[in-house]
């Protein structure tokens, strides 16, 4: 993740389509930061067991809702999500 003052740039893979991508992410349609399980991803799903939590940022944008999930720096069954998670709730605010 490359942070700019009003926009992320997000490098990484994509595991289900099994390629790299690379998207900008502005921040004026972020309307939510979560950590947590949801619908999509659930505990079961992760096999993370607690150690680690999906991160979803929902966009909204000229009427289209998307949901974004980052899974930042996941080795070994941990990620550092919670870190993410925090840091971007501070971006968000400046």
């Amino acid at each position: 993740m490359t942070v700019f003052t009003h926009h992320l740039t997000l490098s990484g893979t994509d595991k289900r389509k099994n390629r790299a991508c690379s998207n900008d992410v502005f921040k004026y349609p972020i309307e939510e930061i979560y950590l947590g399980y949801d619908g999509t991803f659930s505990r079961w799903e992760t096999r993370g067991f607690e150690k680690w939590e999906p991160l979803r940022l929902s966009l909204s944008q000229e009427g289209i809702n998307e949901k974004l999930y980052l899974i930042c720096n996941f080795d070994r069954g941990t990620s550092s999500n919670r870190e993410c998670f925090d840091f971007l709730k501070d971006w968000m605010s400046s």
